[in-house]
């Protein structure tokens, strides 16, 4: 309103901007300032967040005195680059991104000039398939709908920028004609959509509105068929319009199966692909689903439609570095930054990995055949008898007395495992110091034996050694188990090793199982359950699972009591392994490569919850399957192997084990199967149009669930790993002869699917999917033919790829990980924080009686307000500094648009922003772990702008420090 003397003039459009409280109910009223009569009293429910317009129209007393005319603002994202923001005459920075306003002589903003950094959008490579777009920024604005008819907004899309191809781009926009309508000007609203790269295999999207959306279903009658539920769980049921297709084939863009669960607030909604994403696939995600009729827009309560897209990119592997070499490559083993690898007749290999885009290779250790167990020495730097086929790590604990305060604590010392011979010489196992690789400044360091024992011969003798060669080792505690070709499984005992080789120790080899077809074995705690006792709590032991050629599986027991006799000489008679399992699948196939997954999340009903949640979810389980499942029900130890000849991959639950024996301990079969599932690879294929032709080995990535799998063909195909207890089957028979990996039962008819329950009554069952679209998410290219050797380091995001003849690739998995972490009390450990709890909230305070009972409503969930920065990186990522132990970072308290807090006015001793933060490498010793973490000091999240509080704390070689890092919360 105008007021002019006495006059006042009143627009047709105006608008009364004030504050109100978010989330709350508020009393709007119009009064009568001359005769004091209110006009109009209204009451009504605030947005839960900022950002909303109310338009006031109509005559008092009539119809609404206010309404909603905006369409809900999206203020938050997660797995999307998604801002909005108001056009003024001030440039605007977010993420990268700015926003340049264009004015006209007078100073109008008449249009604006948008322009992203590299990387802002994403970066298009080189040996990308070449039909592969680059990047799209979408860019909308606010408009009125239909300005005769209607006084309502939507977002229109004004301008689409294609990014250059370092994820960069630049656009002005202005007026399409010299005269015609500025094409913004200033109180405009905008919304950017940028396509990202990068985005994880398994990513959780999540956008939060400005208002509680529109559905409908009446929230507070909630059932196991909506997704608005108390505890904020998974459950489908509430088709929002929102979807998500893959539009790599822009011509055939494919619809992706989401769930989404929309939380009490009605403001957040959490999108979850129901299968994972495809590395390097192009995806939309739109607020609409033009295909589904009957479903209402995505909308506000008032009925303001959001019609946006948004691209995003999923991630890709790619090569970082290749080491050539004419050796062969039987097996990896990575200890901090060295990479140790088996070379056959070649000896082994140590590869610096601290700077991955320039590995190199420190030293060789040959093979010596005519070396015998004399001439073996401590002192002399190492050579080998025979061939080097198989490694592990051991780590040796010693407890020694610090000097400082005179308590107890404990040392670690690793040494490599390195197993081979049986060819030329005899089998081995030893133990290799490393200690002159702990100095990277030593240019030229030398491997020493610490420990060496005979464990299999070419020939019989008195001692019964295994006849074969030692191929794959696994360390186990204090325990090695080996497996020897055409011979069986030894067991080591590591602490008896001495410092020469000698096959009269008894003490060494405690255990041998004949096993002539061996291919691999892997080692685990499992539960031994009598079947004939109902809710038997199961026994505990150390189990060996057996990969068998031509049969399958079989379950060992270490089966170790204290009273047996280490030095009996007829020792392998008479303390045997006890088989507690057999598994013939019954196919007359080779099989290769075993990979355990212990305490491995398995969907088992579906409903996308583990952990506590699964936990909370009683009454949606009593509904959906007749009992609770626990996570501890979901949380298994399982296996994988392969059978390459007919292309399968095989998944078997190895957690409880039925067991049962006779009165001469051998153990009864009563046809029990563990639970399992199958993957075929017979119709994969690359994009250069090669077939799967011969898996060879697997490593399992548990962060992203994903199974790496090596292929001639095919170099590294990547499989999706998550597992749930859909199509279960009663045996292999079914599996084995059914049309599509399982479909159907011997004789044509169809098999018998289990319940739920029957997964927990030890039935072997299979996932059968036969098609590859739903679990294969892609390959990566590699130098040669992919064979031997995989190794996945998740801590780095990297995998090194053995080559056929060739060497080893580099290959980057995903880009490296920084996060808050919050340092444990009394321990140099730390965990990943996903809140904070800034100082200056209410202090604890003694109960009203001044008893001990503090009060905590403040901070209920205590979360930290100290926290530090922590990056998991090379070691030597910054020796081409001046500074090579240190990386810097920078830091922002960010609203809940993710946008920059703005600064305290004339009060920002403390900043909003933290330019520059040092992060130093925490440790100097490149086998050690801590040689790849980089931790800043502790800072104070706080919200007093003048907190000045020092931070004691300890660092890792326990050295007291002094911190006066701190910085103002944000949202």
């Amino acid at each position: 309103m105008i007021f002019a003397g006495e006059l006042c003039y009143i627009p047709d459009n105006y608008y009364y901007v004030f504050p109100v409280p978010v989330s709350s109910n508020v009393t709007i009223s119009e009064k009568d300032l001359v005769t004091g009569d209110i006009l109009l009293k209204k009451e009504i429910q605030t947005p839960s967040l900022p950002g909303q317009v109310y338009s006031f129209q109509g005559i008092p007393g009539e119809g609404d005195f206010s309404s909603d005319i905006t369409p809900p603002l999206i203020v938050q994202s997660q797995g999307l680059l998604i801002f909005g923001f108001d056009v003024s005459g001030q440039v605007v920075e977010y993420r990268d991104v700015t926003f340049t306003p264009q004015t006209d002589t007078m100073g109008h903003v008449i249009g604006m000039e948008i322009k992203g950094k590299p990387g802002t959008s994403v970066v298009k490579r080189s040996d990308d398939p070449a039909g592969l777009p680059r990047g799209l920024i979408r860019v909308y604005k606010l408009v009125i709908i239909n300005p005769e008819e209607s006084n309502r907004y939507e977002y229109q899309l004004i301008s689409s920028i294609d990014a250059n191809g370092d994820g960069s781009f630049f656009k002005t926009l202005l007026a399409e004609e010299p005269e015609g309508e500025p094409l913004f000007k200033e109180g405009d609203r905008v919304l950017i959509t940028v396509e990202k790269g990068g985005i994880p295999l398994d990513q959780e999207f999540v956008l939060v509105f400005s208002e509680p959306l529109y559905v409908n279903v009446d929230i507070n009658n909630i059932n196991m068929n909506t997704n608005i539920n108390s505890n904020e769980t998974l459950e489908p049921g509430i088709d929002l319009p929102i979807t998500i297709k893959d539009i790599t084939q822009p011509d055939s863009p494919e619809n992706i199966n989401i769930q989404t669960r929309l939380l009490n607030s009605g403001t957040e909604v959490r999108i979850k692909p129901l299968s994972q994403l495809k590395e390097n696939h192009v995806y939309i995600l739109q607020t609409f689903d033009e295909t589904r009729t009957e479903l209402p827009d995505l909308m506000d309560c008032s009925g303001n439609p959001l019609h946006i897209q948004c691209n995003f990119r999923a991630k890709r592997s790619y090569n970082l570095y290749f080491e050539s070499t004419n050796q062969e490559v039987y097996d990896t083993e990575l200890i901090g930054s060295r990479l140790f690898v088996a070379a056959g007749y070649d000896g082994l290999r140590v590869l610096d990995v601290s700077y991955p885009s320039h590995m190199r290779t420190m030293l060789t250790v040959p093979t010596l055949f005519t070396l015998s167990e004399s001439q073996e020495s401590i002192d002399i730097p190492l050579v080998f008898p025979d061939r080097v086929n198989g490694l592990a790590q051991y780590v040796e604990k010693e407890v020694v007395i610090d000097p400082d305060d005179g308590k107890e604590k404990i040392i670690e010392h690793r040494f490599l495992v390195v197993v081979g011979g049986g060819n030329k010489n005899l089998g081995y196992i030893k133990l290799v110091n490393l200690t002159e690789l702990e100095n990277p400044a030593n240019l030229t360091p030398e491997l020493y034996q610490y420990k060496s024992q005979i464990i299999s011969d070419s020939h019989s003798d008195a001692i019964s050694l295994p006849q074969g060669y030692p191929r794959r080792v696994k360390v186990f505690g204090k325990y090695a188990f080996v497996s020897i070709t055409n011979s069986g499984l030894v067991v080591v005992d590591l602490e008896q090793m001495q410092s020469k080789s000698n096959r009269y120790n008894l003490n060494a080899i405690i255990r041998y199982h004949p096993e002539d077809l061996i291919n691999d074995a892997a080692v685990y705690r499992g539960l031994l359950k009598n079947p004939d006792i109902e809710d038997d709590p199961g026994k505990e032991e150390i189990i060996a699972v057996l990969l068998v050629n031509y049969h399958g599986l079989k379950l060992l027991a270490l089966n170790r009591s204290e009273t047996e006799d280490p030095g009996e000489p007829d020792k392998y008679k008479k303390y045997l392994m006890k088989e507690v399992g057999d598994y013939n699948i019954g196919i007359n196939h080779h099989f290769t490569n075993l990979v355990l997954a212990e305490d491995y999340w398995v969907d088992i009903d579906e409903d996308g919850r583990g952990e506590i949640d699964e936990d909370n979810d009683i009454q949606i389980d009593q509904q959906r399957t007749g009992q609770n499942i626990t996570g501890k029900d979901e949380t298994r130890d399982v296996v994988f192997f392969a059978i390459p000849t007919i292309r399968q991959l095989v998944i078997v639950d190895v957690t409880e084990i039925y067991y049962k024996e006779d009165a001469s301990g051998k153990r009864i079969d009563e046809g029990r199967w563990q639970p399992g599932w199958s993957l075929n690879f017979r119709y994969v294929k690359d994009a250069q149009g090669y077939y799967a032709g011969n898996m060879r080995e697997m490593q399992l990535g548990r962060e992203d669930r994903v199974l790496y799998v090596t292929d001639i063909n095919m170099g590294v195909m990547v499989v999706d790993a998550h597992l749930t207890g859909r199509k279960l089957f009663r045996n292999w028979e079914t599996f084995m002869k059914g049309p599509e990996t399982g479909a159907a039962a011997t004789g044509g008819e169809e098999a018998e699917t289990l319940t739920i329950i029957d997964l927990f009554s030890g039935f072997y069952g299979v996932h059968a999917i036969s098609n590859p679209e739903s679990w294969y998410l892609g390959d990566i290219n590699t130098t040669g033919k992919s064979q031997f050797g995989l190794l996945i380091d998740e801590d780095l995001n990297m995998a090194v790829v053995g080559q056929q003849s060739k060497g080893v690739d580099i290959v980057k998995l995903a880009q490296p990980e920084i996060t808050f972490v919050k340092k444990e009390e009394n321990a140099f450990m730390f965990t990943e924080v996903r809140r904070m709890s800034p100082s200056g909230t209410l202090e604890d305070e003694l109960d009203d009686n001044d008893n001990d009972n503090y009060n905590y409503n403040d901070n209920p969930e205590k979360y930290p307000d100290e926290v530090y920065i922590m990056a998991l990186l090379p070691g030597d990522i910054a020796k081409k500094t001046g500074e090579p132990t240190i990386v810097y970072c920078d830091a922002w308290s960010l609203n809940s648009a993710h946008a920059p807090m703005i600064p305290w006015y004339n009060q920002n001793q403390v900043k909003t922003y933290m330019k520059k933060v040092a992060l130093v490498r925490q440790s100097d010793n490149p086998l050690d772990p801590w040689y790849r973490v980089f931790l800043s000091a502790p800072i104070r999240i706080t919200l007093d702008p003048y907190e000045d509080r020092e931070i004691k704390y300890r660092d890792r070689q326990n050295y007291e420090q002094t911190s006066n890092l701190r910085m103002l919360s944000g949202d």
